[in-house]
């Protein structure tokens, strides 16, 4: 069985993260967007691994799906992968201003890619620490990029990074080369 990434189509009904994909892996990924059950749970993981087993039965061919979360250290690691709900509802600046009682604004970003075929599931889990901005900063990227500062780059937001820039340090930068590595070493999910 051949374990290149092309014999794959990423799942997702998000075109940011086609393009951040596509933009990490050099590769134009084929990409199919599926009318999917948005899995709840506090986990980014088993969110991964309920989307993935979905997305094979609908489409029985291999698949990759992600799902991705900002576990905010003060609050217990919530919201995880329900960030997406709290971005839409309130807007990233209210993360921002949630924590502005905690002295620990610390934070964690996580994307877990799943690939899964007839015989193999292989989960990838990526994370990148840094701490959330006092206030939304940069109009690069999506979601809670423009308050993620990451640990690794000096006083700037992922919002405030080229694409390059982000994905050298990312989140799901890290993930796309990790599962790249792992498919082409030709290993399985153990």
């Amino acid at each position: 069985m051949s374990n290149s990434i092309e014999r794959y189509a990423f799942v997702t009904g998000n075109p940011n993260k086609v393009i951040e994909a596509r933009r990490i892996t050099g590769i134009d990924i084929k990409h199919v967007t599926l009318d999917m059950c948005e899995p709840q749970d506090r986990s980014c993981v088993n969110v991964a691994l309920a989307k993935a087993t979905e997305a094979y039965s609908k489409l029985r061919c291999a698949a990759i799906v992600e799902d991705s979360g900002l576990e905010l250290v003060a609050l217990g690691g919530f919201p995880g992968p329900l960030v997406k709900h709290w971005e839409q509802s309130g807007g990233t600046k209210t993360i921002c201003t949630a924590l502005d009682g905690f002295s620990d604004r610390r934070a964690v970003a996580v994307c877990v890619l799943v690939a899964i075929d007839a015989n193999e599931r292989i989960v990838i889990e990526a994370r990148v620490e840094g701490t959330i901005a006092r206030y939304p900063r940069g109009y690069a990227g999506f979601g809670f990029d423009p308050i993620f500062l990451p640990a690794s780059i000096s006083g700037m937001t992922f919002g405030e990074l080229s694409g390059a820039g982000k994905d050298a340090c990312s989140h799901r930068g890290n993930a796309w080369r990790q599962l790249l590595a792992r498919l082409a070493g030709g290993g399985t999910c153990g």
